[in-house]
């Protein structure tokens, strides 16, 4: 539990980093069923209120679904790239 509080903390950091663009937002929002209109904080807001649900309803599939969605668009320079799955045999 506390790896995915942890988790949850990084990936609400990452969403309300002021050098995450709109667009990205947008398209964090899009890909996740969300409304895409709207500024820079209520899009913010949609993405953390998601995800705090998702982690409140302790649906761990959607919140891992969630967490590879933001990280494969938010992630920012410096910032460390989501771990690449590999493939099963």
């Amino acid at each position: 539990m506390a790896d995915r509080t942890a988790e949850l903390q990084n990936l609400t950091r990452t969403i309300q980093n002021p050098a995450t663009p709109k667009t990205v937002l947008q398209q964090i929002c899009q890909v996740n069923g969300l409304p895409k209109t709207g500024n820079k904080v209520d899009l913010q807001r949609r993405i953390n209120f998601q995800l705090s649900e998702v982690s409140a309803n302790q649906d761990w599939q959607h919140f891992e679904e969630l967490r590879k969605n933001i990280l494969a668009r938010a992630t920012l320079p410096g910032s460390r790239p989501p771990p690449a799955a590999t493939p099963r045999q």
